[in-house]
């Protein structure tokens, strides 16, 4: 019985996911019967939701603070190299460079 929310806005972790909500009402429809199903069921098995935008995650603003309920955020890919190479980047080296 828990949910994971993973914010992903620059497609750095697509795998591992079970459903991946982007701006499609299909999906999120999908995702929230979903999230009733595992948190009502008591399985221990965790539900990974993958949102590409994270103005997406409004709409699940009503599981926010619910007991089993994490929010992730991806790290940028500008955090992700500066992790890497161990040094910080010139400010003109942007995420959408990289």
């Amino acid at each position: 019985m828990a949910v994971e929310f993973v914010i992903d806005p620059y497609n750095i972790d697509e795998q591992g996911f079970d459903l991946t909500i982007n701006q499609d009402r299909f999906y999120v429809q999908e995702a929230r019967t979903r999230v009733i199903e595992n948190l009502t069921s008591g399985t221990i098995r965790k539900l990974r939701l993958r949102f590409t935008h994270e103005i997406m995650l409004k709409l699940f603003s009503d599981y926010l603070g619910v007991k089993g309920v994490s929010v992730l955020f991806t790290p940028s890919p500008r955090a992700l190299v500066t992790e890497i190479i161990k040094d910080i980047l010139p400010d003109w080296i942007c995420d959408d460079l990289l």
